[in-house]
């Protein structure tokens, strides 16, 4: 994993965060070109930013190791509070790029999950897939436009 100056000016002193477009784009395709080079065959690489570099990042990615490595786009909720101050839309969420050197030789790692995790999950309807875990369905609270509008759940639940 590798986590790469964001490119915002807004880092530590001692720390170019704040180069020009073009300058810190190349300078990633540099890094990037040597990390796969030294990537072993069935090896992937991964890569946290956010919106202000994360798009063009992703190109630079595609012609290093081939879009038909590209794993995914994972997005990880990095706060979970509103921030009602921000300017436009709250940023609330970074990206994490994740390429393998060869996707057909690349497998994830995937960990057990424990007792306790299982113990979320459960299949009261017997439903064929197996066992699920309910989440809240949130909501907005309707305008005047839908007052009159209500929906009955097949288990009653308005």
């Amino acid at each position: 994993m590798i986590d790469p100056p964001y490119n915002t000016g807004s880092a530590f002193t001692h720390y170019d965060d704040g180069l020009e477009h073009s300058i810190w784009l190349g300078l990633m395709r540099d890094r990037l070109e040597i990390i796969r080079r030294l990537m072993s065959d069935d090896g992937s690489l991964w890569i946290t930013i956010d919106d202000n570099e994360a798009h063009y990042l992703k190109i630079v990615c595609d012609e290093i190791f081939g879009r038909n490595n590209f794993v995914s786009n994972a997005v990880w909720q990095k706060k979970y509070t509103i921030a009602n101050d921000a300017k436009w839309l709250s940023d609330n969420h970074d990206h994490i790029l994740i390429y393998a050197k060869d996707k057909e030789q690349w497998q994830p790692n995937k960990m057990p999950r424990t007792e306790e995790m299982n113990a979320r999950y459960k299949n009261p309807d017997k439903h064929p897939k197996g066992q699920w875990k309910a989440t809240p369905l949130h909501a907005k609270s309707g305008s005047e436009s839908n007052k009159n509008f209500s929906f009955t759940f097949k288990n009653g639940v308005m």
